[in-house]
């Protein structure tokens, strides 16, 4: 299930926005992202802005890790089935939480962690973050928060079950954890500003920065995916990569993989998706593709099924696009239905 974000408060900023004790800035308001550009194009675009982060503190529990990361408030557009509603930039800070597994750097897309942020008896946020794409931040959990001015902060991420299926070295993962943090703002506003990118507000697109040791969801390049390929279709601006592993998987049928992924390779989460395996007019195989995460395949789509031989007909039916926000540069993108067609 999509996670709803809380309402939030809609006062205004503080006026010295609480930066990070112990780091350099400067009293000033805090800074608002640019307005959206006129005329921007349908799909992917690059954004009017690109903001810094600072990293609260990275969290461990077992194999797991949970990076808590902070900028300031960010607008976003959220997805219902094919339509966006777009969230202000309102609150104090845009906080964030990327959860992966240490043994493989494989992030953790379907984690779906639940933020609690409190100061004493006092809880200022509750609730699952958004799943969200960004450009610059790749696929995270977030939300804006409100905040009682400066001072430390609890903060709680407690993850969730999920139906992502883990194979290989990651079979038999558990997903469930929890981690406290502990955040401490001060008066100063951080040395945390909004970078405007060459080409903004045309088609294009920014590659996502990895920060302080925390990985990025990624895709493998197409030629970097195990197995034999099916094909590669772009649709709009996804990229549907598809794959049949035969050698790494116990049971006997082959394993059909489907990657679908932006143009930065970032991993298109919670999206519904249907395979048909046609042999002249027979039908091998017809079924819903289970969101898979895989040391080598990275995050995808996946279903046991029979082996595919040359001019077999695969057929992918896109039942929902990915149920995740958007930041800018991605709320018109990655919206189509149309089935993809592939033969081997």
């Amino acid at each position: 299930m999509y996670p709803k974000s809380p309402e939030i408060g809609r006062r205004a900023f503080l006026a010295g926005l609480a930066g990070f004790a112990g780091c350099s800035g400067r009293s000033s308001q805090s800074p608002t992202p640019p307005p959206t550009a006129d005329g921007r194009p349908e799909g992917v675009y690059v954004p009017t802005h690109a903001a810094a982060l600072r990293v609260v503190e990275i969290a461990e529990s077992g194999r797991l890790r949970c990076a808590l990361r902070l900028t300031h408030p960010l607008r976003f557009w959220a997805v219902t089935g094919e339509r966006t509603s777009p969230v202000e930039a309102d609150g104090d800070v845009h906080l964030l939480a990327v959860v992966w597994d240490d043994e493989t750097g494989r992030v953790l897309c379907g984690a779906e962690p639940r933020l609690t942020v409190s100061r004493g008896d006092e809880q200022f946020y509750d609730a699952a973050g958004w799943p969200m794409l960004s450009q610059r931040l790749g696929f995270h959990y977030g939300d804006n928060v409100e905040l009682g001015g400066p001072g430390t902060y609890d903060v709680r991420v407690q993850t969730a079950p999920s139906d992502t299926q883990y194979t290989r070295e990651l079979e038999g993962l558990d997903p469930v954890a929890a981690f406290q943090f502990s955040m401490t703002l001060a008066n100063d506003t951080p040395d945390v500003a909004f970078d405007t990118p060459e080409r903004a507000s045309r088609k294009g697109s920014l590659e996502p920065r990895p920060l302080d040791g925390v990985p990025v969801a990624s895709t493998p390049t197409v030629d970097a995916l195990p197995g034999d390929s099916v094909g590669v279709q772009a649709v709009g601006d996804t990229t549907f990569a598809v794959t049949v592993v035969s050698d790494a998987f116990d049971g006997g049928d082959a394993y059909l993989a489907v990657s679908p992924h932006t143009p930065s390779s970032t991993p298109l989460p919670f999206m519904t998706l249907f395979a048909t395996l046609r042999r002249g007019e027979d039908v091998l195989f017809d079924a819903t593709l289970a969101p898979s995460l895989d040391p080598a395949l990275g995050y995808h789509y996946a279903a046991r099924a029979p082996s595919v031989e040359t001019g077999d007909e695969l057929v992918l039916g896109v039942g929902a696009p990915p149920q995740v926000a958007r930041h800018e540069g991605y709320e018109t993108a990655f919206m189509g239905t149309r089935p993809v067609e592939f033969t081997a």
